[in-house]
């Protein structure tokens, strides 16, 4: 039975004794079933339903609604830690009352060398400073590594 033809949240269900699923490693199998979303980048969740209103004092209903971004082609050939680019508004002058002009907001992207221990090399990688600080919440650029291959986007 051909796997690819299936999506794999059905995987499980169809219970397959042999084949390829069988022959899956564990972390993979263990990175399916895992439904956590990822940490958002580019907005901060509210973490509540309702708030008041602090001009009327009436409860509004808040939304987490997602800024999801654009990956340009150019984000393949470095490490942007889940950031892109974001496309919206901004008012001319900074001022209200004026037209709104649209806007793309990029991450800025600095040059490094990247030394793996395992491969005892040094990678010159474009990167952005999240992913300078996940690489430091990772403990080394191995182990961002080794974390961020089960989770590509």
């Amino acid at each position: 039975m051909p796997l690819h033809k299936y999506p794999p949240a059905i995987w499980k269900s169809l219970k397959l004794k042999e084949g390829i699923y069988t022959r899956l490693p564990a972390h993979y199998l263990k990175s399916l079933n895992d439904t956590e979303k990822p940490t958002p980048v580019h907005w901060r969740p509210h973490g509540l339903k309702y708030r008041l209103n602090p001009k009327t004092g009436q409860r509004e209903r808040v939304q987490d609604v997602p800024v999801l971004p654009y990956f340009p082609p150019e984000a393949d050939e470095g490490l942007w830690g889940g950031e892109g680019w974001i496309s919206g508004f901004r008012y001319a002058n900074n001022d209200k009352l004026t037209s709104r002009v649209r806007k793309l907001w990029r991450p800025q992207l600095f040059s490094r060398q990247l030394y793996s221990e395992i491969l005892d090399n040094t990678f010159p990688i474009a990167v952005t400073m999240r992913t300078l600080d996940l690489i430091d919440a990772a403990y080394g650029f191995d182990f961002y590594i080794l974390k961020v291959s089960c989770q590509i986007f």
